[in-house]
């Protein structure tokens, strides 16, 4: 869906562990559509990704499972107004 409609997205929140990519690979391929696009990558446990990790692919914020939803609509709030001037 997003390679024919990059820009009908405006936040995708991934997790790192997923069959065929992780989501910091997910992310990168995604910011290549959509340079302004909001990420937010969730994990449970890996060794494979980290805050510092996800800030250098481009990902706006980690979350560690697990999380409260109310948790995760404060933080999708808050991209969105800090990010609306700049998109």
């Amino acid at each position: 869906f997003m390679k024919k409609n990059p820009h009908a997205i405006d936040i995708l929140i991934t997790d790192q562990t997923m069959p065929g990519m992780t989501g910091i690979e997910l992310a990168k391929e995604a910011l290549l559509l959509q340079k302004n696009l909001l990420v937010i990558l969730c994990t449970g446990f890996s060794t494979l990704a980290n805050p510092e990790m996800a800030k250098s692919a481009g990902i706006h914020e980690f979350v560690m499972k697990p999380y409260e939803i109310n948790g995760i609509s404060r933080l999708i709030r808050s991209l969105i107004d800090n990010t609306k001037d700049v998109r």
